[in-house]
């Protein structure tokens, strides 16, 4: 018998990814804003900016991965809560009735 996917617990997943999708904000946006009130000088000056630019953008990345997952979790949450019959779980599954 198919189990029928768990929609709080995919509500509950996706405030967590949220969460932490939050506090990476907050940690970008105060490094963005400490970089851009430094001056690089010197004969490492692009490298390091490069270094710096680099890691921001994996933040982006990251950012922007975890809001992805916040998103898919709570589609398929409200997916599964407006199916009150259970054929979610079925659909694209290949199973045959």
């Amino acid at each position: 018998m198919p189990v029928r996917p768990d929609a709080q617990g995919m509500r509950d997943a996706a405030a967590q990814f949220r969460s932490k999708g939050d506090r990476v904000a907050v940690v970008l946006s105060r490094l963005d804003a400490q970089l851009g009130s430094m001056v690089y000088a010197g004969p490492a000056a692009d490298q390091f900016r490069a270094a710096v630019n680099w890691e921001r953008d994996r933040l982006r990345q990251i950012l922007n991965a975890l809001l992805r997952v916040t998103d898919v979790l709570n589609e398929g949450a409200a997916r599964v809560e407006a199916d009150p019959l259970g054929f979610y779980g079925a659909q694209g599954s290949g199973a045959t009735q």
